[in-house]
């Protein structure tokens, strides 16, 4: 038997693109290998600081909204704070350092989401059970300054 490959893929956008351009590649990736249910958690940089790392419950068409809704009322700036989705097969991370992080199991989810990302030109690296390897996809790997 294969041993488990946990991989987190990290998506980087090009010079003058932004986390926001990511998430209807995330809502499509997220409803064809997830399903329709998202927990969503708020994280580093977020207000009020007593509510950091509170779970929201929401479908998976509803967490642009979310973030608008909360970048509105001050609770956070995308690409500055830490935003989390998760499921048992999947968790992604719309990170406070500007970049993406999906982390799953699923081979096949990996590669559509490197070639989604090649496709709208952003960098990619993975690790791998803790190693870097290259993202095939339009990536880079760890010594091309990953």
């Amino acid at each position: 038997m294969d041993a488990v490959k946990r991989t987190v893929l990290f998506a980087t956008p090009p010079k003058g693109g932004s986390l926001r351009d990511a998430l209807p590649v995330v809502e499509r990736l997220w409803r064809k290998h997830v399903g329709e249910r998202v927990e969503l958690m708020l994280g580093w940089a977020t207000e009020p600081f007593d509510r950091q790392w509170e779970t929201h419950e929401a479908a998976i068409a509803e967490v642009a909204d979310c973030i608008a809704r909360w970048e509105a009322e001050g609770r956070l700036e995308l690409g500055e704070s830490d935003v989390h989705l998760s499921a048992p097969v999947c968790e992604v991370l719309f990170c406070h350092e500007a970049d993406l992080h999906i982390e799953s199991d699923d081979a096949s989810l990996l590669a559509e989401a490197r070639a989604e990302f090649a496709r709208i030109h952003w960098r990619c690296v993975q690790s791998v059970n803790g190693r870097w390897e290259p993202a095939e996809e339009g990536g880079l790997t760890e010594g091309d300054g990953a």
